[in-house]
């Protein structure tokens, strides 16, 4: 039996046409269906004119054995930024 990866759900911020123009760049990506697109979103915080943009995705490149897979959550202050 043949199963498909799981949806993932991707978060985009920015500018609304930039968001826009992304979103539907990623809908030609071969091996990449996305099969949901949210409304924009205004940002809570912030610059005022960037928004968020929710995707649901599903890719032909996931593991096909769903035990190996690993999913942890990371605290925000263990991500690294480049400008520190």
């Amino acid at each position: 039996m043949t199963t498909r990866p799981l949806p993932v759900r991707v978060r985009l911020e920015g500018f609304p046409d930039d968001l826009t123009a992304l979103a539907d760049l990623l809908a030609r990506v071969p091996g990449l269906d996305v099969i949901d697109c949210s409304r924009p979103y205004p940002n809570r915080r912030g610059h005022p004119d960037r928004c968020r943009l929710y995707l649901e995705v599903i890719t032909d490149h996931a593991p096909a054995d769903r035990s190996e897979t690993t999913v942890s959550e990371v605290a925000p202050d263990a991500i690294v930024r480049g400008d520190r």
